[in-house]
C-alpha cells in the first residue's frame, strides 16, 4: 500500500478505531512517559546524550500508522511535562513530538522493518537511517530552533534562530548513528512478537514460503 494512494491513509485512519492499536498505543505512551528522563550519555559529562523516549514512538508509528502517531506523539508530550516536569513548558514542543509520531508512521507504517520478516539488513538500516535524518532534521533541528528562538529571544529573530540551528545540526549528526542502531536492536527484538500478537502487518515485499510469489498487505488477523 503506497504512501500516496487513499487506501493507505484510510488503513491508518482505520488504526485510529481499532481497539487494540489503541491500548498498544496507550502503553507506549505510556513507556514514553517513563522514559521522558532516560538517557544514554555519550561523553563522560552528559551533555552530549541520546534520550530514549523516541524508541515507544518508532513502534506506535510501525504498528499504527502516522495518523495515531501525530495524536500520540502529542498527548505522550503533554502528559510528560505534566507528570514529570523540567521545566516551564514549551507549547511548541508537543508539535515537535506529533510531528515526529507522523514521520515514523509515515516511514515505517506497512513497511519490512525487521530483517528475518522480508527485509535484507541493509534494506532496514537504509530505512531507518533516512527516517532517522529527517526527524532530526525537521523536528529536532528545525521545529525545535524555531519554538526556543521564538520562547527565548528579544532581539532580531534570524540570527538567533541559524545559530540555534547550527548547534542542534552538530549534536543530531553526532546523535544519529546511534538512534539508528537502537531502532534497528529495538525493532529486531520486539518486531516478531509485536507480529505474533496480530499487532504488526504484513508489508509489501514479504516472501510466501508456499510459492515464492510478493503477497500483498494483509493483515495477521490474529486473535
Amino acid at each position: 500500500m503506497q504512501v500516496f494512494t487513499p487506501s493507505y491513509w484510510r488503513q491508518s485512519a482505520a488504526e485510529l478505531k481499532d481497539i487494540r492499536k489503541l491500548v498498544f498505543s496507550a502503553l507506549m505512551i505510556a513507556a514514553y512517559v517513563m522514559l521522558s528522563s532516560v538517557f544514554i550519555p555519550l561523553d563522560g559529562t552528559g551533555t552530549l546524550r541520546i534520550m530514549t523516549r523516541f524508541l515507544p514512538q518508532v513502534l506506535i508509528g510501525a504498528v499504527c500508522g502516522p495518523l495515531m502517531g501525530f495524536i500520540a506523539g502529542f498527548a505522550a508530550d503533554w502528559l510528560g511535562t505534566v507528570l514529570i516536569p523540567t521545566g516551564a513548558p514549551v507549547f511548541g514542543l508537543f508539535i515537535t513530538a506529533a510531528v515526529r509520531g507522523f514521520l515514523y508512521g509515515l516511514f515505517l507504517y506497512r513497511k519490512p522493518i525487521a530483517v528475518s520478516l522480508g527485509a535484507t539488513a541493509a534494506q532496514v538500516i537504509a530505512r531507518f537511517t533516512v527516517c532517522q535524518f529527517l526527524v532530526n532534521a525537521l523536528c529536532h533541528v528545525g521545529l525545535n530552533s524555531l519554538w526556543f528562538t521564538l520562547e527565548r529571544t528579544e532581539g532580531i529573530f534570524w540570527p538567533a534562530f541559524l545559530a540555534n540551528a547550527v548547534t542542534r545540526t552538530a549534536t543530531n549528526l553526532l546523535q544519529w548513528p546511534f538512534q539508528v542502531l537502537l531502532m534497528v536492536a529495538l525493532c529486531k527484538a520486539l518486531w516478531p512478537s509485536i507480529r505474533e500478537y496480530g499487532l504488526g502487518i504484513r508489508p509489501y515485499g514479504e516472501i510466501s514460503g508456499d510459492n515464492g510469489r510478493e503477497m500483498k498487505h494483509v493483515d495477521d488477523n490474529l486473535s
